[in-house]
């Protein structure tokens, strides 16, 4: 797809008011609506981007996922990031704001926030909150470049650039696992797992 400077243009203006309402203003109490916007024209974007791919024998599930990634450093470094905490079943997603470095997402923490998880959140419900909660700290974390990051603490831990279990349920899974499983690989509108199981969670033949 060619770029386009214009479009690119509306996203940024989407942003101002979203940034502004958190920064305080009241003249922005409807900021939120910046966030509905960027999403619109995100996904016209990526629309166009998606049927070139296809069109190119190009497209590639992998790929998409891996640009959505987001992640809690060092515990989960590299892509899938999103669906892993859900099938590791953990209490709290989130993102990291960081340097760059040599080595891949090994740079310094600038700014760093948890999430937590519900029982309900799927991979795009997660997305969607990491997307909102990353954007309202924008201001603070420019504000923060050029200081000195804090080291990344804990044990780290690469997930491939792949999907999780090559997308694939294990039948030999519970049906809590099979669960969190569909719910980790939900991100419309692409297919999930659901339609592989039964009303009993068990694998149509």
């Amino acid at each position: 797809m060619k770029y386009r400077a214009e479009i690119d243009g509306l996203r940024a203006l989407a942003v101002v008011p979203v940034i502004l309402y958190h920064a305080g203003f009241q003249l922005f109490s409807g900021g939120f609506v910046g966030v509905d916007v960027f999403y619109v024209i995100s996904g016209y974007l990526i629309t166009n981007i998606i049927l070139m791919d296809i069109d190119k024998g190009k497209f590639s599930l992998v790929h998409f996922y891996e640009r959505r990634a987001r992640r809690l450093l060092p515990a989960y470094r590299g892509c899938f990031s999103t669906p892993w905490s859900i099938i590791n079943e953990e209490k709290y997603v989130g993102y990291t704001y960081h340097y760059i470095s040599e080595n891949f997402d090994e740079g310094d923490v600038l700014f760093q926030e948890k999430i937590k998880i519900s029982d309900e959140d799927t991979a795009h419900s997660l997305s969607y909150k990491i997307f909102q909660k990353g954007l309202s700290n924008l201001i603070k974390v420019i504000s923060l470049i050029g200081s000195n990051g804090k080291p990344q603490l804990g044990p780290a831990h690469y997930y491939k650039n792949k999907p999780p279990f090559d997308g694939k349920i294990n039948p030999n899974w519970t049906i809590k696992e099979k669960n969190n499983f569909i719910k980790a690989m939900y991100f419309p509108p692409y297919e999930n797992s659901l339609d592989l199981l039964d009303d009993y969670g068990n694998d149509r033949i």
